[in-house]
């Protein structure tokens, strides 16, 4: 990976808290890929946060922090991904689910096992695993392109001339 000289770059990366053996090894992985990236100055800082397997917009726990953060980077990355051009389906599937107990129904929202937001200047740059175009780009994919002058997700590289 190369060293680069830009500022304001950092990234979240958002972990599921219940995953299966071989997913913490590729999380583990991703974390040690950032830390390496910070220690070359390829980006100033990350920060590891954990969600989830999924998450309700209108969940009872609608006023926990924890539910307003998640719910919010949510509509954030989602926002991100529409003025871009991207998709973030079917990583962050949206299906709707009916409760046995009180037969209402809400919209739940998957969560991966493993995001990166990264941010320019505080602003989203790129949100990994996204789609554009049928190209799935990943969270492992995202840090080769920290490591270059370039960490965001190029749209008009990734759609077909």
């Amino acid at each position: 990976m190369s060293s680069s000289n830009r500022q304001g770059i950092s990234v979240e990366m958002f972990v599921r808290g219940q995953s299966e053996m071989g997913v913490r090894d590729q999380q583990r992985r991703v974390i040690e890929g950032l830390s390496e990236l910070e220690e070359t100055g390829a980006i100033d800082e990350f920060d590891v946060h954990v969600w989830g397997k999924e998450v309700s917009p209108a969940a009872v726990r609608e006023g926990t922090d924890c539910h307003q953060s998640t719910v919010g980077r949510v509509n954030e990355f989602a926002e991100w991904a529409e003025a871009n051009g991207a998709s973030l389906e079917p990583t962050f599937r949206r299906r709707r689910v009916t409760s046995s107990i009180t037969d209402e129904d809400h919209t739940v929202i998957s969560l991966p096992v493993m995001c990166l937001a990264v941010y320019e200047d505080e602003e989203l740059d790129s949100v990994y695993p996204c789609h554009v175009d049928g190209t799935t780009c990943t969270v492992h994919e995202s840090l080769e392109r920290l490591g270059t002058d370039d960490p965001g997700v190029e749209m008009d590289e990734l759609v077909a001339p």
